[in-house]
């Protein structure tokens, strides 16, 4: 899925309660590979429950800071780059590569200097589709 809003968010914004409450049980029932937005200036890659929450929301000089770090219950930052961490970064956006092997998520400064890959993940299986 995609949206503006977050559902989860470490930064200024932090989690966004009407999707946490509403969109995210859809997402795990229908077990989505990954939920695609911005919002929050700054980038972040968080997963919970198999689902990856790509945040790409540093495309300005409004780096935010994460002051939300402890609002994403169980989930896991497992990267991030914010107003606390980015250096001389200016800006910053994401890319989604997709093959028959699988997706792997990329973070890259203004420059195209990736920061962060996610490990390849496999494609889902046919049992995982059907609900």
């Amino acid at each position: 899925t995609a949206a503006h809003y977050p559902v989860w968010s470490v930064c200024t914004h932090g989690p966004t309660a009407d999707l946490v409450s509403n969109l995210r049980p859809l997402l795990q029932k229908y077990h989505v590979t990954a939920h695609l937005a911005g919002h929050d200036h700054c980038m972040q890659h968080i997963e919970e429950a198999g689902i990856q929450y790509i945040n790409s929301g540093a495309g300005s000089l409004a780096w935010y800071p994460t002051s939300n770090s402890h609002k994403i219950g169980n989930a896991t930052l497992s990267w991030h780059m914010a107003e606390d961490n980015r250096g001389e970064h200016t800006g910053g956006f994401a890319s989604v590569e997709m093959d028959e092997e699988g997706v792997v998520v990329r973070y890259h400064a203004e420059d195209g200097a990736v920061q962060y890959a996610t490990p390849k993940r496999a494609p889902r299986s046919v049992e995982q589709v059907q609900v």
